[in-house]
């Protein structure tokens, strides 16, 4: 007892407590030394599992569905962006398979919205053309630029054209997209809806307003895609319409 007066006393059992306490918490430490050591735990946990810290497992782990993968993933420092052999990346598997916890998980830690990193096609432009509905609106709500073209010029309005998508192309409309975009063939998506006798396609583009004559690099129009290719349903709408070959 009379020991731990004369502590007391001399301020010792103060000073232990301050170096105890420091030592649990961290204090004095560089922060970006903790920061590593949170990684390289992470990363040993990850290939405790059988994952290598790699880009090509990190995209496959959001191309699985695995969000708590993902998660340790960015946890362990991967770049969020960061592309696979193939050039996607894990937003754009994501939203191939309309998963939306994975791509609300990326999007909220700051994954590049309308990257292509390669591939030819951004988040937004696999997911109309996979009918991804649900992710579409989230990442128009989290900024995706509906009329980005890809290197060839095209949109994701004229991939859900081409897959045939009325849903998807009713979103990306009313959202605001450019009914009349052409691609770099000048290309749009009533003529490609009409070459491929997308009915219903064809009957909202009209609708809405899109050129009926607009005329690709051959110069055809819609509706002399649809007659060549025997399109008779959508040689009527486009006729009744007012549309020229």
């Amino acid at each position: 007892m009379k020991a731990i007066q004369s502590l007391l006393r001399n301020g010792i059992v103060t000073v232990l407590a301050l170096v105890l306490l420091a030592s649990i918490t961290g204090c004095g430490e560089d922060p970006r030394q903790t920061l590593v050591k949170r990684q390289q735990i992470v990363r040993g946990k990850l290939a405790t599992n059988g994952w290598m810290f790699n880009a090509d497992s990190f995209v496959a782990s959001a191309d699985r569905g695995l969000s708590d993968v993902v998660d340790q993933y960015l946890d362990a420092g991967m770049d969020i962006n960061a592309s696979n052999s193939d050039g996607e990346t894990a937003l754009m598997r994501a939203a191939y398979w309309n998963d939306t916890l994975i791509v609300t998980l990326l999007m909220e830690k700051g994954a590049n919205v309308d990257g292509e990193y390669g591939s030819d096609q951004t988040a937004l432009m696999l997911a109309a053309g996979h009918r991804a509905t649900e992710v579409i609106e989230i990442l128009i709500r989290k900024g995706a630029n509906v009329d980005v073209k890809n290197r060839m010029g095209a949109t994701a309005l004229i991939f859900a054209a081409i897959s045939g998508e009325p849903e998807v192309i009713e979103i990306l409309v009313e959202k605001g997209a450019d009914i009349d975009v052409q691609d770099d063939m000048d290309e749009t998506a009533l003529m490609i809806a009409a070459d491929m006798g997308y009915l219903e396609i064809v009957k909202f583009l009209v609708v809405k307003g899109a050129d009926l004559n607009a005329r690709d690099k051959d110069g055809r129009t819609a509706l002399s895609l649809a007659v060549r290719d025997n399109r008779t349903e959508v040689v009527k709408i486009l006729k009744a319409a007012g549309a020229k070959e």
